[in-house]
């Protein structure tokens, strides 16, 4: 049996001309839940889309399908605990759900992954592959990890490079994988910048469907926006965008920068960089979405035409200034809106989770504290059962994956602040044990405040 739990990028999957892929498996321990599989539409967007679901039957079995017609990564998700697998057109998978253990202390669990193992694999799968050279490519890093900064290391990193071997079994997709694998651990090895674009990036395809490309790629234009004025002199690009910069302009500048070659690598930088920034209230948004509207009627491909649509159709809904109750679809049962114009602390938990029992039994505290000033609300995810609390209204979400996706929530408890009209002013708010009441004492200062005003009248 095979072992492994991977932890990186998704990948976007078309189904033209494409074969089924079929996975078989068990899992002990989650009998009537369900199994999803999902793919990640384009890493940049950061899209989704659900492929197929099962409920896991009361002997353990499930069974899962896909059309795709490449090597492609998609998730398998069960509750809130999620894991990667890779898919090859036409191959049928048998795996086992390794059992969750009761302590739950197990890292890979602990971060929100579980684990499990294909009972047979071919030594020619993606699978087994990708494995086989992670291994090894870890194994380096854990020996080498101190020389990090060091000439030493670009010394060892050339060595190992050369001790690849060339194997006959090997694919386009895993040589693509091993390559931009080892062009990302360079950029922390004491190679030349220039070197790296001349060798991995100029003249050379944007191959965003291979997760190790992706990596190398986003790391290799980190922070582009934040980074504006240090590469190109001047104001800060938020600065710039506040000031009224058009996206002629921006086209303009970045086209200067020696490390972008062509018209089509620019816009998957601009497009990523967007991505990146477009929740941070010191970019304009509309500026943001000028920009990517200007890509998505002007697209140097079909794959850009599709991300910056995306992208596009996300930025326009961002979550906060959104109306919460506009969002009830993706709950039961329908948001309690009052009739006052009181703010909401909203917390999102997952049943069972110790953190969220914790929280929760300050915010009870708080809530019986500060009902006056504040109401209260909670969104629990794992469970459909109506074991509401008293003090306040409790919404179960129709399908927790789209759910946390929408409120951008990737750990529990999670924050949010709603203000008296119902809007998402801020997400990821303090929590109860980490200060949660020192805002809630300053509305009650305030509301005391006016009492004694009008006391004094």
């Amino acid at each position: 049996m095979v072992f492994f739990c991977l932890s990186t990028v998704k990948e976007c999957v078309s189904t033209a001309n494409a074969q089924e892929t079929v996975i078989r498996g068990n899992s002990e321990n989650w009998e009537g839940k369900q199994i999803r599989l999902i793919a990640e539409k384009d890493p940049i967007s950061k899209t989704f889309s659900y492929i197929d679901s099962d409920t896991i039957a009361s002997d353990g079995s499930f069974k899962l399908t896909a059309l795709t017609n490449r090597v492609s990564l998609y998730w398998l998700a069960v509750n809130r605990f999620k894991t990667p697998i890779w898919i090859s057109p036409g191959a049928e998978y048998e795996i086992s759900i390794i059992p969750k253990p009761e302590n739950v202390l197990v890292k890979t669990w602990q971060n929100g992954n579980f684990e499990y193992g294909f009972l047979s694999l071919d030594s020619t799968d993606i699978n087994y592959q990708i494995a086989e050279f992670d291994s090894k490519f870890y194994d380096f890093y854990l020996d080498n990890s101190r020389y990090i900064g060091t000439h030493t290391l670009k010394n060892k990193v050339v060595a190992f490079e050369k001790s690849l071997e060339i194997d006959p079994k090997s694919t386009a997709f895993i040589d693509v994988y091993k390559t931009y694998t080892l062009a990302e651990m360079k950029l922390s090895s004491g190679f030349k910048k220039s070197d790296i674009f001349e060798s991995y990036l100029k003249d050379k395809p944007v191959l965003l469907q291979n997760v190790a490309y992706y990596h190398f790629f986003d790391l290799f234009y980190a922070d582009y926006f934040q980074s504006f004025d240090s590469r190109f002199g001047g104001a800060s690009m938020s600065n710039r965008m506040k000031m009224g910069m058009g996206v002629d302009s921006l086209f303009y500048i970045v086209g200067q920068d020696p490390f972008i070659d062509n018209a089509t690598l620019r816009q998957h930088v601009i497009l990523n960089s967007v991505s990146k920034t477009y929740t941070n209230r010191a970019y304009p948004l509309r500026s943001l979405i000028d920009i990517v509207t200007f890509i998505s009627t002007n697209p140097e491909s079909p794959e850009i035409a599709d991300i910056s649509n995306r992208l596009l159709n996300k930025i326009r809904k961002p979550l906060i200034g959104s109306e919460i109750s506009a969002l009830s679809e993706l709950w039961k049962p329908d948001w309690d809106t009052k009739p006052d114009t009181l703010p909401t602390v909203v917390m999102i938990s997952y049943e069972g989770s110790v953190a969220s029992e914790k929280e929760t039994l300050i915010l009870k505290s708080l809530a019986e504290k500060y009902h006056k000033v504040v109401h209260f609300a909670e969104f629990r995810i794992g469970s459909t059962s109506s074991d509401d609390s008293d003090l306040w209204p409790v919404y179960y979400p129709n399908n927790s994956l789209a759910f946390l996706e929408e409120f951008k929530a990737y750990s529990f408890p999670h924050f949010i602040w709603v203000d008296g009209q119902d809007i998402i002013r801020e997400s990821g708010i303090e929590k109860p044990s980490e200060g949660l009441e020192s805002r809630l004492y300053r509305l009650q200062s305030i509301y005391d405040d006016r009492n004694r005003i009008k006391v004094g009248q």
